[in-house]
Parts: C-alpha cells; structure tokens; sequence
C-alpha cells in the first residue's frame, strides 16, 4: 500500500490534491464550458461525459482521502463499488441501472480506444514547437496511456454488468479489482505491468495536455 511506503503519506497527499484539483477542472469544464464543447447535443453529450468523468475520479479521490485519515481502502475501491453497487440495487430496476451504468463504462473505454487509434486527441495539442521526433515520441505515449486507461474502463464496466445481471453487489470492482484480475489471467504478470506502465503513460498524457492544450471554438 503507497501509504505504507517511505514518504508514503506525502505522496498520498500530492495524490489527494491532484485528484481535487482534477475532479473541480473537469465540473468547472461541464459546467462553465471551459473548453467550448458548445450546447448542441453533441457539446452537451461531451459535456456530461466531464461530469462523469469527475464522479470517478471522486470515488478515487475519497478512497484516497480515507485511507489519508487512517480508514482503509483495500481493494482499490472494491469495497466503494460494491458498496454503492448494492445501494443502487436496492431501488427500483435497480439491477438494470447498475448494468446500464456498466455498459456505459464499457462504452467509454471502448471509445477511449478509439480516440486514441485516431489520434483525435492530437488536435487539441498544439505540439507544432516540438521537433518532429519530440512529437512522434509524445503522441506514441499518449495513444498507450489512452488506450490503457480504456482497457480499464471496459474491464470495471465488464464487472458491473455482470453484477447486475446476477443481482450481485459482490461481483462489481474498483480500479484495483481490475488491475487484480488482470494479474489473474494467464501471462496476467505482463498484462498487469503493461497496463500499469499504460496508466503511467496516461499520466504523462495529462501533463502534455496541461502543457500543451489549446481550445478551439469546435468541439473533438
């Protein structure tokens, strides 16, 4: 566990501030329109995917907080998910919200995917400054770290799914459930580390976009 490591709790502290810090940008951004997706319904669809966005990382962020003030936040956020899984299932079609909920995640990690093979993140990064090489090798680790964090979206969206179609709370995960069942699968070592060196590509993505992002009137 991070926090149990050398410096662990400063790290979770610089992890709990980026979280905050990252959740507030993206309601600021749906809210306020602080990268002109604009209000026709695609602009609006783009919009609401911010606030979704902002609620996940908002479940990341109070795992963190937790285990920050001394609580304990094993699992990754299982404990979370199933939690509010079971929660959901309690009120009325329940069960079909929580896979509803899924297959939405299943649908953003797959066009995460997308995103990334398109490359249609790189028009809202104004790399043109870069050397040709410098661009190519920034692009390459953006695409990876996209991809990757999609590859994760769709494995948590998975599990829910099939919490809610078993009427089971038990079945859904957090991102470290994810990652764990990653390692499960055969060669799940290298599909664990891949993945792992992915999300650390993604960090790196947001970096470039802090650095690098521009805002045109049109929205991806």
């Amino acid at each position: 566990m991070l926090v149990q490591q050398p410096f662990g709790r400063v790290l979770l502290v610089a992890l709990s501030a980026g979280l905050v810090s990252y959740v507030l940008w993206r309601i600021a951004a749906a809210i306020a329109d602080l990268e002109q997706k604009g209000s026709d319904a695609k602009g609006l669809a783009l919009r609401a995917r911010m606030l979704i966005a902002a609620g996940i990382y908002g479940g990341i962020t109070a795992a963190a907080v937790k285990t920050l003030i001394g609580g304990s936040s094993r699992g990754g956020g299982d404990a979370a998910a199933r939690d509010w899984t079971e929660r959901a299932m309690g009120t009325p079609f329940g069960s079909w919200l929580v896979v509803l909920i899924g297959a939405g995640l299943l649908a953003l990690g797959l066009y995460q995917g997308w995103r990334a093979y398109r490359g249609a993140f790189e028009k809202k990064l104004g790399l043109s400054g870069l050397s040709a090489k410098a661009r190519r090798c920034l692009l390459r680790v953006c695409t990876f770290g996209l991809s990757a964090r999609g590859l994760v979206f769709c494995i948590i969206g998975l599990f829910l799914v099939q919490a809610g179609l078993h009427a089971d709370p038990q079945k859904a995960r957090g991102l470290g459930g994810a990652l764990n069942a990653l390692h499960e699968q055969p060669y799940g070592r290298f599909l664990f580390g891949s993945v792992a060196a992915g999300l650390a590509a993604y960090g790196v993505y947001c970096g470039v976009r802090a650095r690098y992002a521009h805002f045109a009137a049109q929205p991806e």
